[in-house]
């Protein structure tokens, strides 16, 4: 296989496949052989290992890996981007190339089918839009990796390293040091990438932990109190766990479990580590009946619910219950049902609130804004008046056009403030929920 990990080679293979990079994919193919060999050094190969890569692109690391691993698994979500890997990685047989949504794939059984025995790393260069789901997927996932390497953007490996007391500590950063030690190998500049990125990135490596047997004694509490910590990050400790919906411990319960830990009664949840986080969930675990299961919803909240369920089959014009429609309804209801809850969103991933509220705003235009049914409900979840002034439409066509881009563009900005203001605060009892 000849080298394409230069400039000049990948900008040839692009447009010789007339390839049209996809912003919606997060594709910045890496140019610099020097990053390149700190990646694969960092993930300490051998030929007894198999690799998973996810997003091979073109295949500049995939080769490479090929060349150092025993057997390279290239999971690749762009079909356009399959003809191209199979010209660069002509000749190498250790290589499995799969058009597959690594979300989506069935990892346990590949593995089981594909890799036997043989230690399995994680390397990639992952997409940067879709990065926390990834990783959050393939550690509470239980998988049988060794390690993950992988390149991110610098400040999402920053958050996953950052200590107590540091702006960029939150949950994340708690879920990563649960199931690994997390290491920033090397920070990557934007000029190494085709196309060049807007941020910087950085290579971490997480060392995976074989036993976390021990840590904490009700690992779903532990979730709950760093979730509900970091829920309202700037409150104490006390209030941010007697506030939050998934947990009914009264304050003079939760605040003599803290002192019991050995913690100051007015901490906040962001000066807590990992280990005094489990020790508090210990503590607490001893009334466990305390804690609610599945919180029954309020009649409110069945309201909202309703609502739109049936503002959903306006913009749908179909039944939403089709397989097609059903995580973006999902994604649609959970937003309206933790907008009526008025909980502030967690530091993490808030990528199904933007997909939820652009959908809206999309399924809005392609309604041609005349849907009156529409602007109720927008209106009750906004707490204002969102259509368009009558008078508008005195104005002239060329006048209306521009008004009505200016109106969609500040609705569609406070759907995305209000989901971020008022969102996440389900029940939820996975690493994975407390990100997108």
């Amino acid at each position: 296989m000849n080298s394409i990990n230069t400039y000049v080679r990948t900008l040839d293979i692009i447009n010789r496949y007339n390839f049209t990079i996809r912003k919606k994919y997060g594709q910045n193919f890496l140019t610099d052989r020097s990053i390149l060999d700190r990646i694969i050094d960092a993930a300490e190969l051998t030929k007894e290992d198999a690799v998973l890569e996810i997003g091979p692109g073109i295949g500049t690391l995939t080769g490479e890996l090929a060349g150092r691993a025993g057997k390279v698994a290239a999971v690749e979500i762009d079909t356009e981007l399959i003809p191209i890997l199979k010209e660069t990685l002509d000749g190498v047989e250790n290589v499995d190339i799969i058009n597959k949504d690594i979300l989506k794939l069935d990892l346990r059984s590949y593995i089981a089918d594909n890799f036997g025995d043989r230690p399995v790393k994680v390397v990639a260069n992952l997409p940067y839009y879709i990065t926390t789901p990834i990783i959050m997927k393939l550690m509470e996932g239980g998988y049988p990796f060794k390690s993950i390497t992988v390149m991110v953007q610098k400040e999402v490996a920053e958050r996953m390293c950052a200590g107590p007391g540091s702006k960029e500590y939150g949950a994340l950063s708690l879920a990563v040091r649960y199931y690994s030690n997390p290491v920033i190998i090397t920070q990557v500049p934007p000029g190494c990438f085709i196309p060049r990125p807007k941020v910087s990135s950085a290579i971490i490596r997480l060392d995976i932990l074989k036993d976390r047997g021990g840590k904490v004694r009700d690992e779903e509490l532990l979730l709950k109190l760093i979730r509900a910590s970091f829920n309202q990050r700037r409150k104490t400790l006390v209030n941010a766990l007697a506030n939050f919906n998934g947990l009914s411990f009264g304050k003079e319960e939760i605040r003599e479990a803290i002192e019991k830990t050995g913690l100051r009664a007015d901490i906040r949840g962001e000066a807590l580590t990992l280990e005094e986080f489990a020790a508090l969930a210990d503590k607490l675990s001893a009334g466990c009946q305390n804690i609610k299961g599945d919180r029954v919803p309020s009649e409110e909240e069945n309201g909202m619910e309703k609502k739109l369920s049936e503002l959903v089959k306006k913009l749908y014009k179909k039944e939403v219950s089709e397989a097609t429609n059903a995580e973006l309804y999902h994604a649609l209801l959970s937003l309206t049902k933790e907008l009526s809850r008025e909980k502030k969103v967690i530091d993490g991933d808030r990528k199904v609130y933007y997909i939820s509220a652009e959908f809206l705003i999309g399924k809005l235009l392609s309604n041609n804004l005349i849907n009156l049914g529409v602007y109720d409900e927008l209106e009750e979840i906004l707490g204002h008046r969102v259509r368009p002034y009558w008078q508008a439409y005195l104005l002239g066509i060329p006048t209306l056009f521009i008004y009505t881009l200016v109106w969609m563009a500040r609705i569609a900005e406070e759907l995305k403030a209000k989901a971020i203001e008022l969102g996440a605060a389900g029940p939820y009892t996975s690493w994975r929920h407390m990100f997108w």
